[in-house]
C-alpha cells in the first residue's frame, strides 16, 4: 500500500465519539475516530489501531505521531460536523489542519456534501 492509499479521514457516519489528529511523511495529516461500539473508547487506543493498520499496509509507523485529539459530533438532522475538545493525553488538535481535513471530506463524500463543518 501507498500512502496515497491510506484514508485521510476515516469517521463514524453519525454519532458522538473521539478522533485523533495524526501526522505523517511528507507533511501529510489524518483524522481518525472512532466510538466506543468499536471496542476503542480511549484515544490511545485508536490511535494504535491507526498505527496497526498503518503497519499491515506495510508503512513504517515511526513516521507518524499523534498530534492532538478531541470529540467530533456528527449530526445528520442538523447537517454538521463538529470538532472540539481535547485529548488529555495529546493534548489539543490543530483547529486549521482538522478544519481543512473535515471541509475535503464532505465535498468528497456524497452523503456528507450539504453538511457544513464547525471547529473550534
Amino acid at each position: 500500500m501507498r500512502l496515497d492509499d491510506l484514508p485521510i479521514v476515516s469517521i463514524p457516519p453519525e454519532g458522538e465519539f473521539k478522533f485523533v489528529q495524526v501526522g505523517g511523511p511528507e507533511n501529510s495529516h489524518y483524522l481518525f475516530g472512532t466510538n466506543k461500539s468499536f471496542g476503542l473508547s480511549h484515544k490511545a487506543s485508536f490511535y494504535f489501531g491507526f498505527l496497526s493498520s498503518v503497519q499491515d499496509s506495510g508503512l513504517d509507523v515511526s513516521d507518524f505521531e499523534c498530534l492532538g485529539g478531541g470529540n467530533l459530533n456528527v449530526n445528520s438532522t442538523a447537517r454538521l460536523l463538529f470538532a472540539y475538545g481535547k485529548s488529555d493525553r495529546y493534548g489539543k488538535f490543530n483547529v486549521k489542519i482538522v478544519k481543512s481535513l473535515l471541509e475535503n471530506y464532505v465535498k468528497s463524500i456524497e452523503e456528507f456534501k450539504l453538511y457544513s463543518v464547525r471547529v473550534i
